[in-house]
């Protein structure tokens, strides 16, 4: 059964990168010293000095080139952030209601209806049911395949970090404002990434407005949902009788 880590330091990930970095250096200091001692019985010590050097030398030159490379890699990254940011809040919003956003509630509707916010806790329970839910449909799988990948996955679990919230507290807080507020709506624009707020009283009139427009809708007598499904089942059940889908399929 896996259990529900607990959340783990801020910089926990830091320590245990810089961890595994002193690990391998360990384990790759080891082979070189064994490689080196078995050189020494194989060739002269001179020839050996000087294979040495010129290793030396050109593990030196790599090392600068991933380090400049990382540098360079790490300036475009910061550019780019700063590039994306560089275009005003209001750019990306458009507030259209009678209810004005202060720059916090702005900020945080900046980012887009699609911005993931980091959790505040890992979803275990979320990740146990679909693990299970997957393994149920792998009938071909044996038991201890399946054992394996719940015991992979509880130690991946536990082993996971949450990174710091990617929103300030005075944002977090500024965007349940307007979340609760009954008399606006939010939603995307028809293009682009901006952000739209509205009165909701001016969105239903809209909505009201298309769904009355004779010349794109219809009015249906009646609801054709029952008939739909009745026919749905009917497809479903002869599939199932002549075993184009499983009974769990059907189901």
């Amino acid at each position: 059964r896996l259990s529900r880590s607990s959340k783990p330091p801020a910089d926990d990930w830091s320590k245990r990168g810089k961890k595994d970095c002193h690990r391998r250096l360990k384990r790759y200091n080891s082979k070189r010293q064994q490689l080196h001692d078995k050189l020494n019985q194989l060739i002269p010590s001179e020839l050996l000095d000087t294979i040495t050097t010129i290793a030396d030398k050109r593990g030196n030159k790599a090392t600068e080139r991933a380090r400049t490379g990382n540098k360079q890699k790490l300036t475009r990254l910061l550019r780019n952030k700063e590039q994306r940011r560089s275009k005003p809040d209001d750019n990306w919003v458009r507030n259209i209601s009678s209810r004005p956003l202060d720059k916090n509630e702005t900020r945080g509707l900046s980012y887009g209806l699609k911005h993931s916010v980091t959790p505040k806790r890992l979803p275990t329970e979320a990740i146990v049911s679909s693990v299970e839910a997957a393994l149920s449909r792998q009938r071909e799988l044996p038991e201890s395949t399946k054992d394996n990948i719940r015991s992979r996955i509880a130690s991946t679990i536990q082993s996971a970090s949450l990174h710091d919230s990617n929103l300030t507290k005075d944002e977090q807080h500024a965007l349940k404002r307007p979340r609760n507020d009954k008399d606006i709506v939010i939603l995307p624009a028809d293009k682009g990434r901006v952000t739209v707020v509205m009165d909701k009283t001016d969105y239903h009139d809209k909505m009201d407005a298309l769904v009355n427009a004779k010349q794109t809708y219809r009015e249906l007598k009646r609801d054709p949902t029952p008939a739909l499904q009745r026919k749905l089942n009917s497809t479903l059940l002869t599939l199932k009788k002549t075993k184009a889908i499983d009974t769990q399929r059907y189901y």
